[in-house]
């Protein structure tokens, strides 16, 4: 399975984190070297090329929370299915979406 940060991940992760505001953003290089991770050359799946933006799905807390917000890159996708892998669990949607959860969650 291909897992990659897009439109529909962001909306399946919605549907699943009810409890925080996730939404799907093109942001320019710069300010992905900034909020995200400094070393851009890391993220090449999130680079697209005919708009010279990075994608990312931004995860924002409660106000409550006093929190900033979280960004979710391929890379942090990947390596929730990989644990979920390790952890001999079932490659189910919900499954992965609950791991993905566990990484993001306070």
């Amino acid at each position: 399975m291909k897992t990659i940060v897009s439109r529909p991940m962001a909306a399946a992760l919605r549907s699943f984190c009810s409890d925080y505001s996730v939404s799907y953003h093109e942001i320019s290089r710069e300010e992905y070297s900034r909020r995200v991770d400094y070393d851009i050359f890391n993220h090449e799946n999130d680079f697209l090329p005919k708009s010279g933006k990075m994608k990312v799905i931004k995860i924002e807390y409660p106000q409550d929370f006093y929190a900033m917000p979280t960004y979710i890159t391929t890379n942090d996708l990947c390596k929730a299915g990989k644990d979920l892998k390790a952890s001999g669990q079932a490659l189910t949607l919900e499954n992965y979406l609950r791991a993905v959860y566990r990484t993001i969650e306070l």
